[in-house]
């Protein structure tokens, strides 16, 4: 194996051309593959964020009877399709609100903490899936309706999320598009690059045969060769992922302790996947793929030459 490995690696350096043409484009292939999955990955990310959050808030009337507001939570509870349902009555809703106004001192000023009658109850609830949300969403329109006012207002959420949940099937099939249109690139130039290796080297694989050499000591060079494009092709792509990092970290240092960029991957849980052990892992799963893929391109293609 090794005695192969370093052949591979002579006949890499020996064909200069066919090498750098080889590793550009399988580096910007994985490099591109890569920042599409991690895109894609980070949408998915703030799709879950967006249905963890309450997708209904029902506020009920000022001073609206606590036992009125229980019946509702119930029949709510009743029809199954809700994950949570939070109660929040009109004292514990006072902090929420202030935070909320704090930039605005006469508004901030007119509440008085623990004073009950200043702001409305309400019910935070959310839906198991989209479909049980817009359930949801008529049961709570048609209990409006019979509540003789006791029900203010609805707020939902279904438009928005309906939204990200459209968006996100449609970069899911755009990512698969593109992903297997730069499978069949990736697999025409490694097919272009060992034809032409085949071909610069017809007459060393000739003298080959004559002195006996079988098939499979034929082809195993040339099966390295392409594990060993693979893999430099994933070191070239991480390092250059890890290079426009580095770019935008330069120009903005604090991306990664604050701003909006941070707030966001602090909400959707994203700073919570981001470790060594997830990194170590996610390099060894590009370096296999580089590495199974050059390696099977490359023992397909030379099947049909060598027999």
């Amino acid at each position: 194996m090794f005695k192969n490995l370093s052949t591979a690696t002579k006949n890499i350096a020996r064909y200069k051309f066919i090498t750098f043409s080889t590793l550009s484009v399988l580096s910007l292939i994985f490099l591109l593959t890569n920042i599409l999955l991690i895109s894609l990955f980070v949408f998915q990310k703030i799709a879950n964020y967006a249905e963890t959050q309450p997708n209904v808030i029902i506020f009920f009337k000022i001073n609206t009877p606590e036992n009125y507001i229980n019946d509702i939570k119930t029949k709510i509870e009743d029809t199954k399709k809700a994950n949570q349902i939070i109660y929040t009555s009109d004292i514990e809703a006072i902090p929420y609100f202030l935070e909320s106004v704090k930039d605005y001192p006469l508004i901030y000023e007119s509440i008085k903490p623990d004073e009950p009658g200043q702001l409305p109850a309400s019910l935070d609830i959310r839906a198991n899936t989209i479909d049980e949300l817009k359930e949801l969403v008529s049961f709570v329109t048609k209990e409006k309706e019979l509540s003789e006012g006791q029900i203010e207002d609805i707020e939902s959420q279904i438009d928005n999320i309906e939204k990200l949940d459209k968006l996100l099937n449609v970069a899911r099939v755009l990512v698969g598009i593109f992903l297997g249109l730069m499978f069949l690139v990736a697999l025409a130039s490694t097919i272009l690059s060992i034809e032409l290796s085949i071909r610069i080297r017809s007459e060393e694989i000739g003298i080959m045969q004559l002195v006996g050499a079988t098939n499979s000591q034929i082809r195993t060079p040339f099966v390295m060769e392409g594990a060993v494009y693979g893999f430099i092709s994933i070191i070239f792509s991480m390092l250059f992922f890890l290079a426009i990092f580095l770019v935008i970290y330069f120009i903005n240092p604090n991306i990664l302790r604050e701003g909006q960029i941070y707030n966001l991957f602090n909400q959707i849980g994203l700073r919570d996947s981001i470790s060594l052990v997830n990194l170590i892992f996610c390099l060894l799963i590009n370096v296999a793929v580089g590495v199974l893929f050059g390696g099977f391109i490359n023992a397909f293609v030379i099947r049909r030459y060598i027999r």
